[in-house]
């Protein structure tokens, strides 16, 4: 994995960039216990899809759920996280080396759309067993074998590293991302705020709760 991080080309990236659909987004120094289990920087893959409006969205398991947001979005939601940080997060994208075909995008958009609300579990992947809950190499080198471009054994079982490699001779080398940092004017009420920052706990503890609990069966 060394060689092909080395061979990154950074780029600054807008809120409509012109990134293709399928495109594979992965993040390195954003999780020291998947860098502990994995023995690698790479510790987390999204998908970039558009949906019929052609608004971009990134598509990922993260706890406590399978979600979609806004690319644009996604970018401040990163810069908000790597402020305070030691080692920034960074973002690199992996574009396909040819365009998937609109049917090809349909069949991913329709897996990762019917998977949105799942839960959030490394169950499989610990164990190395089908679980009822899915983790985010799951979810995007399922969707990516949708297209018929690719087959994986043991879904369940991958890492995100692994999904990077093995996905190399269909895509480009990857580009960083360049993740700007964002001066927020804030306008919410103190209100809105505790409630935002109380539900995101909230959702998080409730998640931990349930996948504790799942490892007793």
């Amino acid at each position: 994995m060394i060689p092909l991080l080395m061979s990154t080309v950074l780029m600054a990236l807008s809120p409509g960039a012109n990134l293709p659909d399928g495109t594979i987004l992965y993040l390195t120094n954003s999780s020291k216990a998947v860098h502990l289990v994995t023995d690698s920087n790479i510790s987390h893959v999204a998908l970039l899809l558009s949906d019929s409006k052609k608004r971009r969205w990134v598509y990922e398991a993260t706890p406590a759920r399978v979600r979609r947001v806004a690319l644009s979005e996604y970018h401040h939601e990163l810069s908000d996280l790597n402020k305070g940080r030691d080692r920034p997060m960074q973002l690199f994208a992996l574009a396909p080396t040819k365009a998937y075909s609109s049917s090809q995008v349909k069949r991913m958009l329709s897996y990762v759309s019917a998977q949105l609300g799942r839960r959030y579990s490394v169950k499989g992947y610990v164990r190395k067993k089908q679980a009822k809950g899915i983790h985010c190499a799951e979810l995007v080198s399922r969707a990516v074998e949708r297209t018929g471009r690719a087959q994986f054994k043991q879904n369940y079982a991958m890492s995100p590293d692994e999904v990077v490699a093995k996905v190399a001779r269909l895509y480009n080398d990857p580009n960083r991302l360049r993740i700007e940092t964002r001066q927020q004017v804030e306008t919410r009420t103190w209100c809105e705020r505790s409630w935002a920052y109380w539900s995101g706990w909230g959702n998080l503890c409730g998640w931990s709760l349930q996948e504790s609990w799942s490892w007793c069966w």
